[in-house]
């Protein structure tokens, strides 16, 4: 965006009156779209020493970014960068040491959040969709009263009358059924594409969504 054009290796860009030499441009980086983070996308990379040089005192630490050399000392890796610091500091607990699984607590909790509110829609949507087949098969009754009638004066009686209609609402709840979860694999499929989120649709969760819809 500086430049105009894709990789500008050694061009030259200017801060505060020192010439910084492009040297390589990083691949993008993909944030996490529900976590919390900085977008590196939006970042130029200098070393420490020479920014000192072009922005003097004006250049205060605002993050560091700390990869340990073995995950599982995570915990104790943080630990001794706030003791670190604190005794760098004065004792005063001015930082704040964020841990990577910390972020995926927040996230976790947005994504909670999030199945909530989508299963309220999902409640909504079922009662909205029983209520629908409801009138419709109470549409359909009242419309075929003569073949009510006539199936009635060659033998028929009420239970298997009752039974053909059951089984026309269950075959209508039983294709909106699949046709609900042909959309979730669609709309699944959008969101794998355009976002760098993963969701996931379980066969047990499909059979429970379509016996449900079958119930009803």
């Amino acid at each position: 965006q500086l430049f105009q054009e894709n990789v500008p290796v050694g061009q030259t860009l200017t801060i505060r009156g020192q010439d910084f030499i492009v040297r390589g441009v990083f691949e993008e980086f993909k944030p996490a779209t529900l976590g919390q983070g900085i977008d590196l996308n939006e970042a130029i990379f200098i070393p420490n020493e020479s920014l000192k040089i072009a922005a003097g005192a004006a250049a205060p630490v605002v993050r560091v970014l700390v990869r340990p050399d073995n995950p599982a000392n995570t915990k104790n890796l943080a630990n001794s960068i706030t003791s670190a610091v604190r005794e760098a500091h004065d004792g005063q607990n001015d930082i704040t040491v964020l841990r990577q699984d910390e972020n995926l607590v927040v996230t976790r909790g947005v994504l909670d959040s999030l199945t909530g509110f989508i299963a309220a829609i999902a409640a909504v949507s079922l009662l909205v969709g029983g209520i629908g087949i409801m009138n419709i098969m109470l549409v359909s009754v009242s419309e075929r009263t003569r073949e009510i009638g006539i199936r009635k004066a060659v033998g028929a009686t009420n239970r298997q009358i009752r039974k053909q209609f059951l089984a026309e609402a269950v075959m209508i709840s039983f294709v909106g059924g699949i046709i609900g979860v042909v959309l979730a694999y669609v709309v699944n499929f959008m969101i794998r594409v355009t976002t760098n989120l993963h969701p996931i649709i379980t066969w047990p969760v499909v059979v429970i969504a379509a016996g449900v819809a079958i119930s009803v």
